[in-house]
């Protein structure tokens, strides 16, 4: 079901204190010509990661499927979906707990065209 790691996502109200921290403390690199308004992709040490604008703050690990419904029928029988299906700009996505709360995100690439 899980092709492959694709991206840590981290969550945080100031993508601009966000990304000077990343870059400052940690080593980070980000992408400028990226970036957009609510994002920030990057590197990590290695590490592929976007910053995230949201109220919210947490960190979620994604994984790319190639089919979307399959993983979500999958996971509705192994795990708690905290967020089903939904757009995002690289296609429809939807986020899972683990037993213990931490959250995953799984999405399907919008076809090319």
């Amino acid at each position: 079901m899980l092709r492959a790691f694709d991206v840590y996502a981290i969550y945080v109200p100031d993508l601009d204190r966000a990304v000077d921290f990343y870059e400052q403390v940690l080593s980070a690199s980000f992408k400028p010509e990226l970036r957009t308004e609510n994002e920030a992709p990057g590197d990590l040490r290695g590490l592929p990661i976007t910053l995230v604008k949201s109220p919210h703050k947490h960190a979620v690990l994604w994984y790319e499927v190639d089919d979307i419904e399959a993983a979500r029928e999958e996971l509705k029988s192994k795990a708690t979906i905290v967020l089903d299906l939904h757009d995002i700009p690289l296609g429809r996505a939807l986020r899972f707990a683990d037993p213990f709360g931490n959250v995953y995100g799984v999405y399907q690439r919008r076809a090319a065209g």
